[in-house]
């Protein structure tokens, strides 16, 4: 994806979403364009190849709405995360539920039944559950608790963003987690997400640190959603770490080119040390996204 749109509907005239599919339509490239709903009030548009196809629909846009848009427009240049408005409900197991400034989570409120809430307040780190990347990983951690793969286990979190991922592990079973990112930022808001779950600090921390650099060995589950390029360095320290046998791996981030390229890494890996060869257990297609479990 090479641009995006992001719409903020503060105007909610009946029709309208219609009218601005309607809009896309008339668009030069608009067969290419995609109109996702994360909730009622926000829209992304993703399917642009340049600029100046941004800036001819928006040309559209005021065109059709000469008086004052009913909706406010940012444009990102790079895959994007909607932040959430309503709860995010994952296989009857985890619920993503975001917290505004005035309403912080009762105790009350973190149970319900079998369902385990994670509260995330929505700032500028990346994880909210809406992208496929993050969807992805979830629902790997959801298969690897449904077989009691999580149980115990010592996880390391890479690139841990809000720590939404960090936090799964950690209510799903986990012994101990560790997020890592570069970020300071992200690491402040992933320990202020652990502060609104009570996470204790003994079982979850965050620290600021590089999957690059970070030492590897004593975890038994690590966590990568990360970019491609990254994920292409960061898997040829994989192979080429000492982690004992039957640890796993999720990775996420990446379309299925990337994801392949990932496992020809670890078949040299293989050729180099038999006893380092992964295995891919379990894979997840979100929206052409993949997410791959693997095991040595």
């Amino acid at each position: 994806m090479q641009g995006s749109l992001i719409l903020k509907i503060f105007n909610r005239e009946k029709d309208l979403i219609d009218k601005i599919v309607s809009i896309l339509n008339s668009h030069p490239v608009g067969s290419c364009l995609t109109v996702k709903k994360y909730d009622i009030e926000t829209l992304l548009i993703t399917g642009f190849n340049n600029d100046h196809e941004i800036n001819k629909l928006l040309q559209l846009f005021s065109k059709s709405f000469p008086n004052d848009l009913p909706f406010s427009i940012s444009v990102v240049d790079k895959d994007v995360d909607i932040p959430l408005n309503n709860s995010l409900l994952l296989e009857n197991t985890l619920r993503i539920v975001p917290v505004g400034e005035s309403k912080p989570p009762s105790p009350m409120d973190r149970t319900d039944g079998c369902i385990k809430n994670i509260f995330i307040k929505c700032q500028q780190s990346f994880g909210y559950g809406t992208h496929p990347s993050t969807r992805g990983a979830l629902l790997a951690l959801i298969w690897l608790f449904r077989r009691g793969n999580l149980s115990e286990k010592i996880v390391l979190d890479c690139g841990t963003g809000s720590g939404i991922l960090s936090l799964a592990a950690l209510f799903l079973g986990a012994k101990k987690v560790v997020g890592i990112d570069i970020s300071q930022e992200a690491i402040k808001e992933a320990r202020e997400n652990a502060g609104l779950n009570n996470c204790p600090k003994e079982r979850l921390s965050f620290l600021k640190g590089s999957a690059l650099e970070t030492d590897l060995q004593g975890y038994d589950l690590i966590i990568a959603n990360m970019v491609p390029s990254v994920m292409e360095i960061f898997s040829k320290r994989l192979v080429e770490s000492d982690l004992k046998s039957g640890a796993i791996v999720i990775t996420s981030g990446s379309k299925s080119k990337a994801t392949h390229h990932w496992l020809r890494q670890c078949q040299t890996g293989a050729l180099i040390n038999h006893n380092n060869k992964f295995k891919p257990i379990k894979s997840f297609n979100i929206e052409g996204w993949f997410t791959t479990v693997w095991e040595k």
